[in-house]
C-alpha cells in the first residue's frame, strides 16, 4: 500500500506554485481582487505538508509573510503546528 494519495489533474492544476530556496519554502498564488476588510481564503486548494513519524508530538513554527500590491509592508506572523 502506498503512503501517498494520488491526485487528479484538476487537483494538481489548482495547487499553488511551490518553490524551495535554501531553508525557505515559497508558496505563491494570485487571488485576484481583494476587497478591504473582506475575508478571503488564501488558497483555493488547502496546502499539504508531509512529515515523518519522528515529528509525532512535536511542535514546529512556520513563519509567513503575505505580500500585496496595496500593502505598505507585508503582513507577517507565525503559525504553530503540533504533530
Amino acid at each position: 500500500m502506498s503512503e501517498y494519495t494520488a491526485r487528479s489533474a484538476t487537483e494538481l492544476a489548482d495547487y499553488p506554485s511551490v518553490n524551495v530556496n535554501n531553508n525557505r519554502v515559497q508558496v505563491t498564488c494570485i487571488p485576484g481582487t481583494v476587497l478591504p476588510n473582506a475575508p478571503l481564503p488564501a488558497f483555493s486548494t488547502p496546502l499539504r505538508i508531509c512529515v515523518g513519524s519522528a515529528l509525532a508530538g512535536r511542535k514546529i513554527a512556520i513563519h509567513y509573510s503575505l505580500f500585496g500590491r496595496n500593502l505598505r509592508k507585508p503582513a507577517t506572523g507565525r503559525l504553530r503546528l503540533i504533530f
